[in-house]
């Protein structure tokens, strides 16, 4: 591994990185490279908690997304619609659609 100094700390050459990269990338690649030389300040802790977190918060958040999804569904009632489509255009499809299966009643008791 390469090294050259800039402001007095070692900086270090990451050749195994697949592509070019960034200066964010490099500084957090020589923060987290100089963190690992140090000992006993609890580096594997931190990352053991900070994981966990990750898991939990992540778990929490799909519980949210699943409840939301199971309230929409048991609001529709098994319906699928539109978000986009005005309330008013909804209602005219379903009144038309009402009256056609009365005139088709009617008309069924009228011809038998």
């Amino acid at each position: 591994m390469e090294e050259k100094k800039e402001k007095g700390e070692e900086a270090s050459n990451f050749p195994a990185f697949p592509y070019k990269p960034y200066a964010i990338q490099i500084d957090f690649m020589n923060a987290l490279y100089h963190s690992l030389n140090k000992g006993g300040t609890g580096k594997t802790l931190s990352i053991i908690c900070s994981a966990l977190q990750w898991v939990v918060d992540r778990r929490q958040q799909q519980k949210t997304e699943d409840r939301i999804e199971s309230d929409l569904n048991d609001a529709k009632d098994g319906q699928v619609d539109s978000d986009d489509e005005p309330d008013w255009m909804r209602n005219a499809v379903i009144n038309k659609d009402k009256k056609g299966d009365e005139m088709k009643s009617k008309k069924k008791e009228k011809f038998g």
